[in-house]
């Protein structure tokens, strides 16, 4: 559970080309604000999309942490350089974006840690009443300061471990200063950044469905044989270990264990990455075919490495036929 103890606004505004740093916390006891907040904060704490890290030796973020840990620091101070940081930044990309900065301090199940929200801003049209000589009239006016909706997900945030100083951030790419770079991991935070569980897992599917391919085989039983693999370890374990998939998914073949051994490191995934439960039943609830007649099909991931409900053959003549069985009822769907 998500329990904020104090959080600070800074506006970011390249619509006029101006930053107002807050000097005061956001009222959260009196505003509608915190369900807001606290919903955003719960919808990235446990995104797929994560990536975890360490500062960097002469990372200029730490040191404030530290200060702000041992009340050297208050949030208003780290968080208005966090802004201008951000700021900065953002001034000499190629496409600067304007956007609300929330930075707050918040427990979750009894630890502390401090985020980031970078919140874009996107023009919307609303209304707005006038008075005219015969009466009302109603305009349409732009607004050009519309903050994502509370379930709408967030491009680019950042969570530091207040005991362990780890980080854990989603980054988005940008042109900055004619470079690809991120904000968090290159200019906020100057750290470490592992891949994370989504990239992980969509990169180890893409690998052993290409494999299977080159060497004759189905990728769509290689991939559901490894969303299978990933579902049954997160019952065990939290860790996904590679080398063990790789001789679950290619038991039969000693050539195509060893060349997928070799594809992942190339990838960079490491010896062991962390999948969530919940990330790994979302990602093998299904799957989906395509065929280059056009068919698709998508069934539940496990039932293509079941021939009692889906059987792939390799017909003689070089093409595949998919046989489905146990269809109690057709119907059409949109």
């Amino acid at each position: 559970m998500i329990n904020i103890k104090s959080a600070v606004l800074h506006i970011l505004d390249f619509n006029s080309g101006l930053a107002v740093y807050s000097q005061e916390p956001l009222n959260l006891t009196e505003s509608d604000c915190l369900p807001y907040i606290e919903r955003h904060l719960e919808k990235s704490f446990f995104d797929e999309r994560l990536k975890t890290g360490i500062f960097h030796e002469g990372s200029e973020f730490r040191p404030l942490i530290e200060d702000y840990i041992s009340n050297r620091r208050d949030l208003i101070s780290i968080s208005e350089q966090a802004a201008k940081v951000i700021y900065d930044a953002m001034a000499i990309s190629d496409k600067p974006a304007s956007s609300d900065i929330i930075v707050c301090d918040f427990e979750e199940s009894d630890r502390r840690f401090l985020a980031i929200l970078i919140l874009s801003n996107k023009s919307a049209y609303t209304h707005q009443i006038l008075q005219a000589q015969t009466g009302f009239k109603n305009e349409l006016i732009q607004h050009l300061a519309v903050l994502p909706s509370a379930s709408q997900k967030l491009d680019e945030f950042a969570f530091i471990d207040l005991e362990s100083m780890k980080l854990k951030f989603v980054d988005k790419k940008r042109n900055i200063d004619g470079h690809n770079a991120f904000i968090f991991r290159d200019y906020v935070l100057k750290c470490s950044s592992d891949i994370s569980q989504k990239e992980a897992i969509k990169l180890v599917t893409k690998i052993a469905d290409k494999i299977a391919e080159d060497n004759g085989q189905s990728g769509a039983v290689a991939v559901s044989k490894v969303k299978s693999f990933i579902v049954e370890n997160s019952e065990v374990s939290e860790n996904l270990k590679p080398a063990e998939l790789i001789q679950e998914v290619f038991a039969e073949s000693e050539y195509m264990q060893t060349e997928f051994e070799e594809k992942i490191k190339e990838a960079g995934i490491p010896k062991q990455v962390k999948v969530d439960r919940a990330v790994a039943v979302k990602t093998a609830k299904s799957q989906k075919i395509k065929t280059d007649t056009g068919i698709e099909i998508t069934c539940p991931s496990s039932y293509l490495n079941n021939s009692d409900y889906i059987n792939i053959i390799n017909n003689s003549d070089g093409t595949i036929s998919i046989e489905i069985k146990k269809i109690g009822k057709i119907t059409s769907g949109s």
